[in-house]
């Protein structure tokens, strides 16, 4: 029997290597097939560049400064999710060459920053995802006001509000629509958010084509919700929405932060 082992080792190490090997290969080739996925919902394939865009909570009429930047604790968590996932894309190994092999997955193909809405109300020339309502989010209202937004909540406007703390948005999605907009009420007891995808910049060029995502709530809670919900549900967005470059799913969410129900709007 003893003798027998090496016999039997020779047999089974092969076959073991083998299919380490196979089991690596499929592995490592779904991780790259969801890399290439997330690039092309997200408008990697144009532009490396992602900026997260957060509201800005500052109020010029409590201070003598005109301007100043103060952000939601909720968005800045709900930022970090949509970082984790970025991370995630690149393959798990041992930690002892974990940093080298992220570096290695993940180097000029990913660079992420997270910002404050800028004072300029403008439409910035790079992929972006906006966390906010038109209320405290400028890139948000200048997308609204270039008629890119495809639903927006009740009383958001492409004006700043006249003070931060009051919130004028109601309980409504509205739909535009070319023959005018669409009204859809939310069911009482639960509160409307929006993840939209839209195509910004050249629309003549796709190669100079940029992608906006708008995570919208009609409060903070529901806005950093809207946002954990992109960045868990991306791979669904991909599969579902794969022809289509501009579209919104429309969120009822209870105070428990449960998504209750959903419907898909797309542009016609």
């Amino acid at each position: 029997m003893i003798k027998l082992l090496p016999e039997i080792a020779a047999n089974l190490i092969p076959n073991a290597i083998f299919w380490l090997l196979i089991g690596g290969i499929a592995w490592l080739t779904y991780r790259l097939t969801l890399q290439r996925k997330f690039e092309s919902l997200f408008g990697f394939k144009n532009e490396k560049t992602l900026v997260i865009y957060l509201s800005n909570l500052w109020d010029p009429t409590m201070n003598v400064r005109p301007w100043g930047e103060i952000i939601a604790g909720n968005e800045l968590h709900a930022a970090s999710e949509i970082q984790g996932v970025i991370t995630g894309l690149a393959p798990r190994f041992p930690a002892l060459v974990r940093g080298l092999a992220e570096e290695w997955f993940l180097k000029d193909k990913f660079r992420m920053t997270i910002q404050v809405s800028p004072r300029e109300e403008c439409i910035p020339s790079h992929n972006m995802i906006v966390i906010g309502a038109t209320t405290k989010n400028s890139v948000r209202r200048c997308l609204l006001q270039e008629k890119k937004v495809l639903v927006r909540i009740s009383g958001e406007s492409t004006h700043p509000p006249i003070s931060i703390h009051h919130n004028p948005l109601g309980h409504e999605f509205i739909v535009s629509r070319h023959n005018g907009d669409e009204t859809h009420e939310v069911s009482e007891g639960l509160s409307p958010a929006i993840v939209e995808r839209v195509m910004v910049g050249d629309g003549l060029d796709p190669n100079r084509q940029r992608v906006a995502f708008m995570c919208v709530g009609r409060t903070g809670f529901e806005t950093r919700r809207a946002t954990e919900y992109l960045a868990q549900k991306w791979h669904d967005f991909e599969r579902t929405f794969k022809h289509n470059n501009h579209f919104a799913r429309c969120l009822a969410i209870d105070r428990n932060g449960i998504v209750v129900h959903h419907f898909d709007v797309i542009s016609e």
